[in-house]
């Protein structure tokens, strides 16, 4: 699906996709953001390759590809229904490791935060979708063939039971998003330990839990210094 605020596809992508599923069409929006004629389709691959020269203009930019995202993503509700469906957003530098010599990083990170926000959102409310976001430096690696870029996504299709919907490659390597811990917890050393004075004497931030049980204990927290 060809997003008009996210350039032309890689027609060499398009090719190796196409040689993988048994039936492929390409897709854009009309001129009120509407995806014609995509009943049909299962799964559905974006790739957003506009996010990383957005510099000039980054707040315009930002609603713009956050707008023709949103209205895929209605359209897939609107013509899907309760069908399973999958979508594959597809950047290059907007997630995972850093790529060497890259500055758009800084220039993109209005638009590339704002994509990464309402994909993580509409997981949560569109549960019928299952939502990828794929990072690659395959798109901008100069491969002529683009046959590395199709394989990561039919590679991350075919794992239709992972829960790892965030990925990134990196000259081939695979990378997920995990959560470092600083420190062992108490209860993984078999003892309940008291707050150290450097801890008790940091900020603290209290997000969700805005309802019944929730208030209560952000209530207790701050009573307790």
């Amino acid at each position: 699906l060809q997003l008009s605020s996210c350039g032309s596809l890689p027609q060499n992508l398009v090719h190796n996709l196409d040689k993988v599923f048994a039936s492929t069409k390409l897709l854009g929006t009309s001129a009120d953001g509407e995806v014609q004629d995509a009943h049909d389709c299962d799964t559905w691959i974006v790739p957003l390759l506009s996010l990383a020269s957005t510099a000039d203009r980054p707040a315009a930019s930002t609603h713009t590809v956050t707008t023709e995202l949103l209205l895929v993503l209605q359209s897939i509700l609107a013509t899907r229904g309760e069908r399973p469906t999958t979508l594959v957003v597809m950047t290059s530098g907007a997630d995972g490791p850093p790529m060497k010599n890259d500055d758009s990083a800084s220039a993109s990170s209005l638009s590339i935060g704002a994509v990464r926000g309402l994909l993580r959102t509409a997981r949560i409310e569109l549960p019928k979708v299952r939502l990828l976001t794929i990072d690659t430096d395959e798109l901008r690696s100069g491969d002529s063939d683009m046959s590395a870029a199709a394989e990561q996504v039919v590679g991350e299709l075919a794992f239709s039971s992972s829960s790892d919907l965030e990925v990134a490659y990196r000259h081939g390597v695979r990378f997920t998003p995990k959560l470092k811990l600083d420190r062992p917890l108490p209860s993984e050393q078999g003892e309940v330990v008291a707050l150290d004075a450097g801890i008790a004497s940091g900020v603290a931030v209290v997000t969700g839990g805005l309802g019944g049980l929730g208030l209560v204990t952000a209530e207790a927290l701050v009573e307790a210094g």
